[in-house]
């Protein structure tokens, strides 16, 4: 080894060139012996005698760090030293110039592992990975590489660098590119004040185009209305199948906030699904956002939608009814010169094309949700004035049996009603609901004697439900069936009172629960995992077992 080292530094090239080529062979076969002498290695290439040679002894070196490990972490410092020395020599000529940023790759290679590994390390040498990502050539590989695998992994570390990013993008770095998504979330405001050098180097920069297009995804989601001066670029894009997903949902989050600023490309919306067939997943959406701007738009919208809706799939037809079922929401009789169309897909094979058909009957026939809130409303303030005593809320509980019918009736569109709430136990913190299947069939999963069983701590809004449940006979409050439902719930109130709530005639005075209070409920049975075996048939207003009601079936 001391031979190869005084050759290294030999006066005749001839001499140090070829013991450079011994020291990468020795490095290669046999590492253990080159890695007590890298100290004096990377003096050489200090040295700056021959470029040549500082090349080949910067291989040579990481050859063994990476045959072995801890000599790249023993000797990080001085190869970091020696990094730094190469960065600010000046070259005589390109050759020496592409050997030196050779040189450079082979010791910044040695170093991405130890790095990676220590992140108070890794911060130490960042103005040092920036200042070899502005050079050319090699030099700048190996900081790609930790800069790139850190945005994925923990973009928070180049926060402060992030400007530095998108201007290397900028001037031409597209190997960075795929960094600005991920630093975007960590410091948007430096993208902002760049957006008009970002939207000019997505016009002339088309290997680096779809990259920046889901940056301009992601700015749309967080401020929309910056990209408002620049909506003809996303609109450009919508014919192409690489760049219109990205443009239509940029188009539609803008849509969102400021309607009117897309409503002069309805044209290019509408032609786009020309050519392009995935748009018809994502255009009508926008679409349906523009036609909320007026009832006038609405009604130069929905006849497209309508035709749309003729030869639309199934996937597609969905989507096209829930922009029906918002444009209706405005006005419903907006909706009436396509109820025809609307009726005969609510007899469609498919239930989730039934589900969205019947919805915009309900809403053009008064059952919408805001239409059923009134109602509640209403109903509530009679109850409340009626239910002076227990004798009169009977009383009044006993005369109106058809009014808690069609609550009931609603309610179960969307919120599936126990046949039985249990209050067994002498603690009582839940409350337990019983469900059965409705059809059941010879394979029914939860036929009457088993039952599908959850509880819930929400036990005061699923009385209130149970008493208009009890009072028609659609289920009972174990084990007060023998009482009338008013007595039944009264009972099962006051089991569960700690002694803070209110009396039971204030309680029940406000029996209807409020969409957002059916929700709640909804959510609860969600995370029970009641809607992964049971589903609701709007055609038979039942609740059934997928086995006997299985998805998309025909009843």
């Amino acid at each position: 080894m001391n031979e190869i080292y005084a050759a290294l530094t030999h006066p005749q090239e001839h001499t140090r060139r070829a013991a450079a080529e011994t020291l990468v062979k020795t490095a290669e076969d046999n590492p253990q012996t080159i890695e007590p002498q890298i100290l004096e290695l990377l003096n050489i290439i200090k040295q700056g005698t021959d470029d040549m040679v500082a090349m080949q002894t910067a291989h040579a070196c990481m050859l063994v760090c990476e045959s072995i490990p801890e000599a790249g972490k023993k000797y990080h410092a001085p190869i970091m030293d020696t990094l730094e020395f190469l960065s600010s020599r000046e070259m005589n000529d390109d050759d020496s110039e592409k050997m030196i940023n050779a040189a450079a790759s082979h010791l910044f290679t040695s170093q991405i592992q130890v790095l990676l590994a220590d992140e108070q390390v890794l911060v130490s040498s960042f103005p040092l990975v920036f200042k070899y990502l502005k050079k050319k050539g090699m030099a700048r590989w190996p900081p790609y590489r930790i800069v790139t695998q850190l945005s994925f992994d923990n973009p928070k570390l180049l926060e402060n660098y992030t400007g530095d990013i998108i201007d290397l993008v900028m001037q031409g770095s597209r190997e960075l590119s795929a960094s600005l998504m991920h630093l975007y979330k960590i410091r948007p405001e430096e993208f902002n004040n760049r957006l008009d050098l970002l939207v000019n180097h997505y016009q002339t920069d088309s290997e680096s185009r779809s990259l920046l297009l889901s940056v301009f995804g992601e700015m749309s989601r967080a401020n929309p209305t910056l990209l408002i001066p620049h909506l003809d670029l996303f609109v450009g894009g919508l014919k192409s199948p690489a760049y219109a997903g990205m443009g239509a949902m940029i188009l539609s989050e803008v849509a969102r906030v400021d309607p009117e600023a897309v409503y002069p490309h309805l044209n290019n919306l509408k032609e786009s699904m020309n050519y392009v067939d995935a748009l018809k997943f994502t255009v009508p959406q926008v679409l349906g956002l523009i036609g909320r701007m007026s009832e006038d738009v609405a009604r130069e919208i929905l006849p497209f939608l309508a035709e749309l809706l003729k030869d639309a799939d199934q996937n597609e037809a969905i989507i096209v009814l829930s922009e029906f079922r918002n444009l209706g929401q405005m006005n419903n009789e907006l909706l009436e010169p396509y109820m025809d169309l609307i009726r005969k897909l609510a007899e469609d094979p498919q239930q989730t094309i039934r589900d969205q058909a019947n919805y915009i009957i309900d809403i053009v026939e008064g059952r919408d949700l805001r239409t059923l809130a009134a109602q509640i409303e209403e109903q509530n303030k009679l109850i409340k004035a009626a239910a002076l005593s227990v004798g009169s809320l009977k009383e009044y509980v006993d005369q109106n049996v058809a009014m808690l019918k069609t609550f009931i009736a609603d309610v179960a569109k969307k919120l599936p009603i126990p046949i039985k709430f249990s209050t067994e136990g002498r603690v009582r913190k839940t409350l337990q609901l019983h469900f059965v299947c409705e059809i059941q069939t010879e394979r029914c999963l939860y036929p009457l004697e088993r039952p599908f069983v959850t509880e819930s701590k929400e036990w005061n809004k699923w009385l209130r439900i149970a008493m208009s449940a009890v009072s028609i006979g659609k289920a009972v409050i174990f084990p007060f069936e023998a009482s009338d439902a008013v007595d039944s719930v009264r009972e099962a109130y006051n089991l569960y009172k700690t002694g803070e709530e209110k009396d039971f005639l204030s309680f029940i005075s406000e029996p209807f629960l409020t969409s957002n209070e059916q929700d709640k409920l909804i959510t609860q049975l969600r995370e029970a995992r009641f809607f992964d075996v049971f589903n609701y048939d709007p055609q038979t207003a039942d609740w059934a077992c997928l086995m006997c009601n299985p998805p998309g079936g025909n009843q």
